[in-house]
């Protein structure tokens, strides 16, 4: 990784002194990925964040913001994590991308639960219940009907009642790639939270990787 990382940031060092703004693209999201991949989500954030105003599409911003939420939501920063779900929502919906408002949904939806925002939480679920059910994913509907299902209040909860989320939704959530969950053959890989599946990405001109599977509350 030490080696990997000084590679980026050579890359990354050429490409500002010449003006290459592809090639300082692609740099920082390798580099961003390195400090993800080894639990800095810190400063995979900074990095990733200086990569913004490159993004060229809206689905690689679309991609670049749930990683960015997915990072916030690792260093137990629920606000912040929610506003970059928020605009990963809002960009996939505008490239008219379903897996990507899937993974967008589920992330806005973690947050919501770490801000006991539990009825925002249950309808973004179902949003992304919703999406999962139009992708055929139907490992990703039973991860999310077994959080999100959603049970009145119980005495001593306040006379105006309200809902919560089952227990369960402080166990973990698994949403398999839609591809998958399709059919395609292959082992799902097991990466650190925050680190894209595929090596793929859209500053190479490739479809956004996939999130990591699986967050723990």
């Amino acid at each position: 990784m030490v080696a990997a990382l000084q590679s980026h940031r050579k890359d990354l060092e050429i490409a500002k002194e010449y003006d290459l703004p592809d090639a300082k693209s692609r740099a920082l999201d390798n580099i961003g990925r390195v400090f993800a991949r080894v639990g800095k989500f810190q400063q995979a954030i900074d990095t990733w964040e200086e990569k913004i105003p490159l993004a060229k599409t809206t689905l690689e911003k679309t991609w670049l913001f749930h990683e960015i939420g997915r990072c916030y939501l690792e260093l137990d920063q629920p606000w912040q994590a929610q506003n970059y779900g928020e605009k990963s929502q809002q960009c996939a919906e505008e490239e008219g991308d379903i897996e990507w408002q899937l993974n967008a949904s589920v992330l806005v939806a973690q947050a919501q639960v770490k801000l006991r925002d539990f009825e925002s939480a249950v309808n973004n679920f179902e949003k992304a219940l919703e999406r999962a059910k139009l992708v055929h994913n139907n490992e990703a509907q039973q991860a999310i009907i077994s959080v999100s299902l959603p049970t009145p209040l119980g005495p001593g909860c306040g006379e105006q009642g309200g809902w919560a989320l089952s227990s369960s939704a402080f166990s973990c959530l698994l949403v398999l790639c839609p591809g998958q969950a399709s059919g395609q053959q292959g082992r799902r890989q097991n990466l650190p939270p925050g680190v894209p599946q595929s090596p793929g990405s859209p500053s190479e001109g490739g479809r956004p990787p996939q999130p990591h599977p699986a967050v723990c509350f």
